[in-house]
């Protein structure tokens, strides 16, 4: 019996076996691993634009004499226009804010916005410093107040535009060691696309 040639024999088949095992093994878990899927229906990517644009009958500058009155004398007063109008062809969602141009006034002896009255749309009145804050800043100075939120169909829809009335004046609390006090009230709109 030559058993060197039934070793190399044996030898050969455990090799060509594990080296089969293992090739297997590689294929089935890359194939675990790896996965293709194919869509069966097109993909559509729509787009459109957003197109916001505000007019006020002041280029949004409450440029006006606050004086101190009552709640009811405040939103009797005369209003500050605002209309917003979505010139685009997707659904807008946009916010009325109002802040303090600090750059057109003087920042070191402004008027605490606890004073500030508005009201919008014959709504509630609020001091500024009660509206939620925008910029989540903490200095006075640059805060900016969220005066309404809104929606505003695409340009196509009868409801593109909203126009809104804002009364502004000072509270009834205002004191005369606040008379040489300053404030340089501003009207922005900012807008994102509705995605409800």
């Amino acid at each position: 019996m030559n058993y060197i040639g039934i070793i190399k024999r044996q030898t050969a088949i455990i090799f060509c076996s594990v080296f089969l095992l293992v090739i297997t093994i590689a294929g089935i878990s890359y194939a675990m691993v790896f996965r293709v899927d194919k869509a069966t229906n097109n993909q559509v990517v729509e787009t459109g634009n957003l197109d916001v644009s505000a007019n006020s009958d002041s280029n949004g500058a409450l440029t006006k004499d606050f004086l101190p009155m009552s709640d009811e004398d405040g939103k009797k007063s005369t209003p500050f226009n605002l209309t917003v109008t979505n010139n685009g062809s997707l659904k807008a969602s946009y916010k009325i804010l109002i802040y303090n141009n600090s750059s057109a006034s003087n920042s070191n002896n402004m008027l605490s916005h606890s004073h500030i009255k508005v009201s919008i749309d014959n709504g509630e009145a609020k001091t500024l410093s009660s509206l939620n804050v925008y910029n989540n800043s903490q200095d006075e100075k640059t805060k900016q107040y969220v005066l309404y939120t809104g929606t505003l169909e695409n340009s196509s829809s009868s409801n593109k535009t909203k126009t809104h009335q804002i009364h502004v004046w000072l509270a009834d609390d205002v004191t005369t060691a606040d008379s040489d006090k300053t404030i340089n009230l501003q009207l922005k709109v900012v807008s994102t696309v509705d995605e409800s």
